[in-house]
């Protein structure tokens, strides 16, 4: 690859990065409306990131950047009103994602150990039981319910996918997807918890890092992401 595309991506990734920050400060200490002028250019900065390092025009994550940047401003601005509109742009987003786990789903890893299903299963009781307790809380404040619904359970199946991807595709590399998976998980739960139970502004703060965390790790992923679908669990690319 050439050397100058990937020393322009990493500006780009630090471009992001530093946009990144000035989210978190303008929602911390100015009125949070302001930062709807930083997230375009925050994922901008990360889809230029992510063409530069792989000389592809990913045309899902352009998706990806895309819905999610509307539904977190709709989500911000008036959820209420646009409930239907942010909630149809969320599912966007999630097939989005589980689209991008494609390449690395196309072979799965010779070697597949169960040392961990004990942990797994742990997690995914612990995320099902704050998940149900949430949407307990906040389905009867939701204005509709229905397409909330549809919306939470491709988020669930997208959460699923992730967290379970590297224990099908054994790469070292798949770490991350624990990571993004866990970002997705806490970006929603910590943002509902501010809309509807608890309306400090350290929840969205915090769900506000998850979503930049999110980003910039996938977009990292998907630089990487050709050598990981190639792994055959032997330590050699096929």
């Amino acid at each position: 690859m050439d050397k100058t595309n990937i020393k322009n991506g990493r500006v780009y990734r630090t471009a992001g990065l530093i946009t990144g920050l000035m989210i978190i400060l303008v929602m911390g200490f100015m009125d949070i409306f302001y930062s709807f002028y930083l997230y375009p250019i925050f994922s901008l900065s990360l889809f230029m990131y992510e063409y530069k390092e792989t000389n592809k025009f990913n045309v899902v994550f352009f998706l990806f950047l895309l819905s999610t940047n509307i539904t977190e401003i709709l989500f911000l601005f008036d959820y209420e009103t646009y409930v239907i509109i942010a909630s149809l742009f969320s599912v966007v987003s999630s097939v989005c994602l589980l689209l991008l786990l494609k390449p690395v789903l196309k072979r799965r890893s010779k070697v597949f150990s169960q040392h961990y299903i004990l942990e797994l299963i742990i997690g995914f009781l612990g995320f099902g039981f704050v998940l149900g307790y949430l949407i307990y809380s906040v389905a009867p404040l939701v204005p509709d319910l229905s397409i909330f619904m549809i919306s939470t359970i491709v988020f669930i199946i997208t959460i699923g996918a992730y967290f379970l991807t590297p224990s099908y595709n054994k790469h070292t590399g798949n770490i991350s997807l624990f990571g993004i998976g866990g970002a997705y998980m806490g970006e929603m739960v910590f943002a509902f918890i501010y809309k509807y139970i608890y309306s400090e502004i350290s929840f969205l703060l915090v769900g506000a890092i998850m979503t930049i965390y999110l980003k910039v790790v996938l977009a990292t992923f998907l630089t990487k992401i050709d050598t990981i679908a190639d792994y055959d669990g032997s330590g050699t690319r096929v």
